[in-house]
């Protein structure tokens, strides 16, 4: 059988293009390595790099193919509203490109990589009304710690259950619409060529090859990412959201058996491809913690933008009509997946020219004045800061999220935040760093802003700040600090300061402070991959932001003396000398 694979280079498509020739098939591997999915230099022995939306491209690799196995997409629910054109054009366009190749080289057989995103949250049963489905969680109710799907007639409670390929669609993310339209773009080619289709609604897959320390890997690798760099997962809600975790070999396996399986009936048939075997979220943090022995993970709360309560699939339609049946169990899969080799980190960062020192907008300062239709939220990291934080929250522009991360007080800083109106979340483990990463992975909205709790930094600058982030005139707007008294900034902190911006300056990175305050876009900071947790985070931040080519502006900010306690770092002899001796760390 000659079967053309698409995505052969990727994390499931190569796993099932591996399955094939190692039972003698003739596999046409066909892979873009797009940036988002494989590390810069990345390199696929024996495959044709082709973007499946180029139809001349496709033309002569579908030459004598029996069948396309089609697994190229874009993944990932964690992205900015900036990538749906991207979404689109992958996912849907080029499917559309392959189906109409497929129609003209007269190939009538396709398997789809389809996905459970499609089902938005799972199956619901309300104790009085029966099946219902809910709607999207009330972020009100996400930030009281109410995280189970109420019943939209009654309000009580909903009872989980098994989610079948009849539910209808209910995407809640952009790749989960991409993934959507794709069924129906097959769908439609079916019953206009008489072709025939399965879609496999995959469910969460892990195992090896996974790409990792991204936001667009998915769970499983995100905490096997952060037990390898020392850290304790960070389990979003209550850990109770319960999934179905499925191994790559045996979605391979579902992918062989509908290759060689004629559907029941014309057009796209879909199944679920799961393990059969329900866990949590917390179950699998906890099962990884326990074969990496790292340590144990931290239920923070909080919940991601288009993140669902529970999907638990079905899998009897995938029994019945393929015969599918997953032999790799949870324990043991969990158990394999702590040592099982992941994929280099992608990048995506663009390659810019740099720009520096603008000085104050001379245009309009605030998003809505240019016609940027975006809220940021405001990332607070906080130790010991109850006193300052009235005066830090009351200066704040008016009406956008605050999201404070309390780094260990032992002061009432996080019942002071949430009586002030703030969202809260903990890091237990110690560190500026930890603190601000812990923020960006709980934030909600496209766009960050990060700013010291300590009330020295004036936060009328934000609004200009996030205007020329948001309408692309610069990838990293930073605060550059102009002392407003002798109090607010010793002498030794400026000396540590001065000595580790002119290095960074000699190092192509434009900047004369290492900035305490910042805006961009939160997935783009994420995925910088910067891994310090102590006082040496924001000169990583700079170091990867420069080697990725982003583009950095500074404006002044007014910089006063905090509005209570003394700081950890700037305050003392020994606390200047400590985040110097971090960061000068960095610049070996």
């Amino acid at each position: 059988m000659r079967v053309l694979v698409t995505g052969s280079a990727g994390f499931i498509g190569g796993a099932v293009a591996d399955r094939l020739e190692a039972q003698g098939d003739e596999v046409v591997r066909v892979d873009l390595l797009i940036a988002q999915a494989h590390a810069p230099g990345t390199t696929a022995e024996r495959t044709h790099l082709v973007d499946v939306r180029d139809a001349a491209a496709l033309r002569p690799l579908l030459d004598g193919v029996d069948v396309v196995c089609h697994q190229a997409a874009m993944v990932g629910a964690g992205v900015t509203v900036a990538d749906l054109p991207a979404y689109a054009s992958h996912n849907d366009l080029g499917t559309a490109v392959l189906l109409a190749a497929m129609h003209a080289a007269g190939v009538l057989r396709l398997v789809l990589a389809g996905s459970m995103v499609v089902y938005g949250e799972g199956r619901y049963d309300c104790p009085e009304h029966g099946a219902v489905r809910p709607g999207p969680r009330a972020n009100a109710d996400l930030d009281a710690g109410r995280f189970e799907p109420r019943c939209p007639r009654c309000g009580r409670d909903l009872v989980p259950g098994l989610v079948t390929e009849d539910a209808p669609f209910d995407p809640r993310s952009t790749y989960a619409a991409t993934k959507a339209a794709q069924e129906y773009l097959v769908g439609a080619w079916a019953r206009q060529t008489g072709g025939t289709a399965w879609s496999l609604r995959y469910h969460n897959v892990y195992g090896p090859r996974m790409p990792r320390d991204t936001p667009y890997a998915g769970v499983a690798s995100i905490f096997r990412s952060a037990l390898e760099r020392g850290e304790a997962p960070r389990v979003l809600e209550d850990g109770c959201q319960r999934r179905d975790f499925v191994h790559v070999t045996d979605v391979a396996a579902a992918n062989v058996v509908a290759l060689v399986t004629d559907p029941p009936v014309d057009g796209l048939t879909a199944v679920n491809v799961c393990s059969g075997e329900p866990h949590t979220i917390g179950d699998l943090a906890y099962a990884l913690a326990a074969a990496t022995r790292g340590p144990e993970p931290v239920i923070v709360g909080g919940a991601r933008p288009g993140d669902v309560r529970h999907v638990v699939a079905d899998p009897a339609r995938a029994r019945s009509l393929l015969g599918f049946r997953a032999e790799v169990g949870f324990a043991a899969g969990v158990q394999a997946f702590a040592t099982d080799p992941l994929r280099a980190p992608a990048r995506t960062g663009r390659r810019h020219r740099t720009v520096s020192d603008r000085g104050p907008s001379t245009g309009p300062s605030r998003p809505e004045d240019r016609g940027v239709n975006v809220v940021p939220e405001i990332i607070l990291p906080c130790l010991d800061e109850a006193d300052a934080l009235p005066v830090v929250m009351a200066a704040l522009p008016g009406g956008w999220p605050v999201l404070v991360v309390d780094n260990g007080s032992t002061d009432g800083t996080a019942a002071v935040a949430r009586a002030l109106g703030a969202r809260v979340v903990t890091e237990p483990r110690r560190g500026y760093g930890a603190a601000v990463h812990a923020g960006l992975e709980s934030a909600r909205a496209e766009l960050v802003a990060v700013l010291d709790g300590d009330g020295s930094l004036d936060p009328a600058v934000l609004p200009g700040m996030v205007t020329a982030v948001a309408a692309g005139d610069t990838d990293l707007a930073l605060g550059r600090r102009v002392p407003q008294g002798r109090r607010a900034w010793p002498w030794h902190a400026r000396v540590g300061n001065a000595l580790i911006a002119a290095l960074l300056r000699h190092r192509g990175v434009p900047v004369h402070d290492v900035a305490p305050v910042r805006v961009a876009r939160r997935v783009a900071l994420l995925e910088l991959g910067v891994a310090d947790r102590a006082f040496g985070y924001p000169l990583e931040l700079l170091l990867r932001a420069g080697a990725a080519g982003w583009r950095i502006s500074e404006v002044p900010v007014p910089y006063r003396a905090r509005a209570g306690g003394r700081s950890k770092v700037s305050g003392s002899l020994r606390g200047t000398f400590r985040a110097t001796r971090d960061m000068a760390g960095l610049l070996r």
